[in-house]
């Protein structure tokens, strides 16, 4: 849900009820059979946590736009809105230790806070909020995303046929390093 508060655009992505761990009975038959106590446990017990999982795609979207992570503790680039501390307030209230602000290297608007459970490498990324004096909608994000991979992918194809060309012409001498590498990949931040 989208507030204006004080002329600030604020997204709440806490839902009105807990989720619930999702386990099927297929899921819960498998635990048991592999005697898996902490996972029959989590598959028990419902979360009071309010925050919907970041998904995969979602999260790689985020880091896309937004491709600096700082601490909460650290984040210093603006004021974060009363709103946004109270849902940061209730994150950690339903469970959730660490939480960070993903922001562009300029912050204009869209930082997002995302809470984890811990702060080991693989917690899962739970959304808390957004704020900015203007939000993009997640369709205007995701166009947005496509078109920088895109000039990204023309610039990686224009420079690998440039590469190309020097090489039918047995010019092994002026190619970048990373040509004689093994792989090439295009980053996504």
């Amino acid at each position: 849900m989208i507030q204006t508060i004080s002329g600030i655009q604020i997204e709440s992505f806490a839902t009105d009820e807990p989720t619930e761990p999702e386990a099927s009975t297929y899921h819960r038959e498998l635990a048991e059979k592999l005697n898996l106590t902490a996972q029959l446990k989590r598959m028990s017990t419902p979360s009071t946590n309010p925050f919907p999982v970041c998904e995969t795609n979602t999260f790689r979207l985020i880091r896309s736009l937004c491709p600096i992570t700082t601490p909460l503790s650290e984040y210093d680039a603006d004021l974060i809105p009363c709103r946004v501390l109270e849902l940061i307030s209730l994150a950690k209230d339903s469970g959730l230790t660490t939480f960070k602000v993903h922001h562009p290297e300029v912050v204009k608007d869209d930082p997002f806070v995302i809470g984890y459970e811990n702060d080991r490498y693989d917690a899962r990324p739970y959304l808390i909020a957004r704020w900015g004096k203007h939000l993009m909608s997640w369709g205007e994000m995701h166009n947005q995303v496509c078109t920088n991979l895109h000039k990204q992918a023309v610039a990686a194809l224009a420079e690998l046929e440039g590469v190309a060309k020097r090489l039918k012409a047995g010019d092994l001498y002026n190619i970048p390093s990373w040509a004689t590498q093994p792989r090439i990949s295009i980053s996504y931040h």
